[in-house]
């Protein structure tokens, strides 16, 4: 039997941290629904074994293909190398990395909201103080017309 054909690329997206996760919670949930009952189990287990059967049946395809396979694995690899250089965030866990994303979000808005407010309160320290003028200018005229 042949070996099926291995491509690093795949296996180094599945170890970036953020999909590792995100795989091992869908598996999770996988695990309970196919054992929720026995007819989903015999179902899911059903489905299993025909998907492994297509692959198998794809093996003598992917044996021919290799060399081409090789090369696009290749050109994955530079990729992700590329995107891992420029991205180094991409290898942090996900908690971390919502950190991250949450502490630069309010850095960059905090700043620009606080001063929003800031110009909104002096605009309504402005609209008061000419209200009160206004209402003291027109409570003099009422004043020196009544003398």
């Amino acid at each position: 039997e042949n070996s099926p054909t291995k491509m690093e690329s795949v296996n180094r997206v599945a170890q970036l941290p953020i999909v590792e996760s995100t795989v091992n919670m869908c598996c999770n949930i996988y695990d309970k629904v196919k054992d929720s009952s026995p007819l989903v189990n015999s179902v899911l287990a059903s489905a299993e074994g025909k998907v492994k059967q297509a692959a198998e049946s794809a093996q003598p395809l992917a044996a021919k293909l290799e060399g081409p396979i090789k090369k696009v694995d290749s050109l994955l690899c530079t990729s992700l190398d590329f995107v891992e250089e420029k991205v180094p965030c991409i290898k942090l866990p996900p908690g971390e990395m919502y950190e991250n994303t949450k502490n630069a979000i309010s850095s960059t808005v905090e700043p620009a909201i606080n001063a929003a407010s800031a110009m909104a309160a002096q605009g309504a320290q402005k609209v008061a103080t000419l209200a009160a003028n206004y209402a003291q200018s027109n409570v003099n005229d009422h004043k020196n017309k009544g003398e």
